[in-house]
């Protein structure tokens, strides 16, 4: 259980969220632009 305690192991453990959170934001924005053009709330541009 020592690996808990190195620090490669706090800062990959951050860069893994900072990433998943990004591509989470991403892929909901991507989402709720595809909804609201199915919903004809703003037109798609070519």
């Amino acid at each position: 259980m020592q690996f808990i305690f190195h620090p490669l192991f706090h800062l990959a453990l951050g860069v893994t969220g900072i990433v998943s959170t990004g591509v989470l934001v991403k892929d909901i924005l991507s989402i709720r632009k595809q909804l609201l053009i199915e919903t004809g709330k703003i037109k798609k541009k070519n």
